[in-house]
């Protein structure tokens, strides 16, 4: 190995769970060692290396007798690039409940609950298609859409309606987000169809959109209209905000889809951040976090490059060159 090949290293106490670790650009190689375990007397891996070429999920370890051994995924190192973001393979879909919280049927889908996922080629409850939406897990053939309202599908998916799982979710944080209902209160409590990442004092601007010139979602008084957030729930996916909604329309969510529907949709607005540290002036109100990484993840345990609860882990990682 070159000297001036590495690109970072460092050191972490496991926890005994994966680890993440964020570098500043692309590697090649990366390779691990448990300080802890080289004085003890047990036969484990101590060393763990991965090079492009391996399995995602791979790598090799080494024990204290020299013995190396390659790693089952997902037992080793999985390359992370969360500027990524690509839809998983299609699950068909053959029916969406009108329960207070929409049921959606999926054969062996496969997510777990807080996955992001879309709806694609719906023909029925069509305003559910292409945005990104949260689920919760109830079996392996169902889940609920977590923070829906109650809808009315005109008719049953259709043959080509499928859910697929986003893999990355947006990485720029705060994150526009799609509405699902709006209350009529001194200040309004706004509901997502998806998680956030808004904080008090952030600052957000509303579109609420006509379609051909009716309603699409009513309370067309808030459209474009900037506010604070006063308060946040992680329960409900909510912001409260600092606008008097009493006298407005009130928001429903529509039971089926218009031509050229467009999203009710809340957005974050601000200044870059180095700007807003410059003027002292409030960074929750920024909207152009970027928060992708590139990376790895190391799986946690004895025997693997995460290491088990306590053990002390350092690690190189870097660039190379391929050379035939």
């Amino acid at each position: 190995m070159a000297n001036d090949s590495l690109l970072l290293q460092g050191n972490f106490t496991s926890d005994g769970n994966a680890k993440v670790l964020s570098l500043r650009s692309d590697f090649n190689w990366i390779e691990v060692t448990n300080y802890t375990q080289i004085a003890a007397a047990a036969n484990v891996g101590v060393f763990y290396k991965w090079n492009t070429g391996m399995a995602q999920g791979g790598g090799l370890a080494q024990t204290q007798l020299g013995v190396w051994s390659a790693l089952v995924a997902p037992a080793g190192f999985s390359v992370i690039d969360s500027s990524v973001q690509a839809l998983g393979a299609p699950t068909t879909i053959t029916a969406i409940s009108n329960d207070a919280i929409p049921v959606v049927t999926a054969a062996a889908h496969g997510l777990i609950t807080g996955d992001i996922v879309r709806i694609t080629n719906v023909v029925g409850a069509q305003q559910l298609g292409a945005y990104d939406i949260r689920v919760t897990r109830v079996n392996a053939n169902t889940f609920q859409l977590s923070w829906m309202p109650q809808i009315a599908a005109a008719a049953a998916p259709g043959a080509s309606a499928a859910v697929r799982k986003l893999s990355n979710e947006l990485y720029f944080v705060p994150k526009d987000r799609v509405i699902t209902s709006v209350s009529q209160a001194a200040n309004a409590v706004v509901v997502f169809a998806a998680p956030h990442n808004f904080k008090v004092g952030s600052a957000v601007r509303f579109k609420i959109p006509r379609i051909n010139n009716s309603l699409a979602y009513g309370m067309t008084e808030l459209n474009d209209v900037q506010a604070s957030v006063l308060a946040v729930s992680a329960a409900n996916n909510s912001i409260t905000i600092n606008v008097d909604t009493t006298g407005f329309s009130p928001f429903v969510f529509p039971l089926t889809a218009a031509t050229n529907m467009q999203l009710a949709q809340c957005n974050p607005v601000g200044e870059n951040t180095a700007v807003s540290l410059a003027a002292n002036s409030n960074i929750l109100a920024d909207a152009t976090s970027n928060s992708a990484i590139i990376g790895v993840s190391l799986y946690g345990g004895a025997g693997a490059p995460g290491g088990a609860n306590g053990d002390v882990m350092y690690w190189q990682a870097g660039p190379a060159f391929s050379v035939n």
